[in-house]
Formats: structure tokens, C-alpha cells, sequence
């Protein structure tokens, strides 16, 4: 399952579009402040990726969690928020902050007015969490056959689909080659991206 991150402002930003909030960071470097959830957090991670391929120069204000961001981000003190998008709609829907783009290659069922970054000017942007469930290394070969067709059993089920996408996930169905290979290819991504980015637990 995968799980896409929204840019949010506060709602008095005079930006509104990415194009704009860039613009805005260009010509006033290090003057636009980004929350993140934390060191290493994917707010975090977004957040310096996006300021890494567009060159633009934002300041990033770290907060110990997510939740801890939002009364700030209402009242003006930081700017800007790259938050899970299941989380940043009660907030978008409620127009406490607005919502600026979407980190997935697709358009949002929940926020399908809102652009992706990639629609808004940032070439080859996408960025999702995704969550899967693992067995030690040594599990015998007929007990990860089982898991994998009950969990597919599970997984395909309209009620199980549905509860998923209303909260804004997208199912990920893969065959256990292909989940392999996903795993190894997103390892490998976002170790470059973050290495890139200058992104250290320090």
C-alpha cells in the first residue's frame, strides 16, 4: 500500500501554486521556512529533495512529529509543510492550511483538484510511502507462499480496497518477483536521493 505527501502553506501565504512558491524562493533565498516531522522523517526527506531539484534554498524547521507542526503552520510561523496527504486533509478540507501539490505521480482521489509536482514544473518528482509486510530472512520457502496468498486473499477484497483508498492509499499488487525487485530499486533510490540531498541523522 502507498501512501502519497502533500505540500501545504498557511493560509495567508500569497503563494499558491508551486510555480509561485519557487519563484518566491529564488528570489528571497533561505527567507521560506518548511516544517518537517523530524530528522529523517519523510516531511523531511521531501523537503530537502524537492529544495535539492529545484535548486531553490528554504530553510527546514525541524518538530518532533507531525501534529506538533500544524498550530504553527495555521498561525503563520513556518510557511510551508510537506505532509502525508491522508493526514493534511482534514486540515486542506477545513481550509486552515491550503494545499499547494501532490508528491505522487498521480493525482490524489482525495484532492483531485490538486496538481502533482510533477504537473506544476518539477520534472521526474514523485515521492510515496509505502508499507509491506516482511518475514525473517530464514522463513521456510511453504510458510511465505501461504502468507503471500492469504494476504492476497485479504488485499483483494472489496472491503479491504475500500477502507484503504477512502484513507487515501493506493494498493500496490505485485507478484513476489516484482516485489523483490521494487524493494531493491527503492533501496537504491532513495539511498542516491538522500546521499544527494546532504540528508544525515546528525
Amino acid at each position: 500500500m502507498s501512501y502519497s505527501y502533500t505540500l501545504i502553506a498557511r493560509p495567508t501565504l500569497a503563494q499558491s501554486t508551486m510555480k509561485d512558491v519557487l519563484e518566491f524562493a529564488r528570489r528571497n533565498p533561505g527567507k521560506l521556512p518548511i516544517a518537517t516531522g523530524g530528522t529523517g522523517s519523510g516531511q523531511h526527506v521531501g523537503a530537502a529533495i524537492l529544495a535539492k531539484t529545484t535548486g531553490v534554498d528554504i530553510v527546514v524547521v525541524p518538530y518532533k512529529g507531525a501534529q506538533q507542526v500544524y498550530p504553527d503552520l495555521i498561525s503563520g510561523r513556518v510557511d510551508l509543510f510537506f505532509d502525508n496527504t491522508t493526514t493534511a486533509r482534514p486540515y486542506i478540507d477545513g481550509e486552515k492550511v491550503k494545499a499547494i501539490a501532490i508528491s505522487s505521480a498521480q493525482r490524489s482521489p482525495l484532492l483531485p483538484n490538486v496538481p502533482t509536482i510533477a504537473e506544476s514544473g518539477v520534472a521526474g518528482f514523485e515521492m510515496e510511502t509505502w508499507f509491506g509486510l516482511f518475514a525473517p530472512a530464514k522463513t521456510a520457502a511453504p510458510i511465505i507462499d501461504r502468507l503471500r496468498t492469504s494476504l492476497a486473499r485479504v488485499g483483494q477484497s472489496e472491503a479491504t480496497r475500500t477502507a484503504f483508498e477512502r484513507s487515501g492509499g493506493r494498493p500496490l499488487d505485485m507478484s513476489a518477483e516484482q516485489t523483490e525487485g521494487f524493494v531493491r530499486s527503492e533501496t537504491t533510490k532513495w539511498a542516491d536521493l538522500i546521499r544527494q540531498a546532504g540528508i544525515t541523522t546528525d
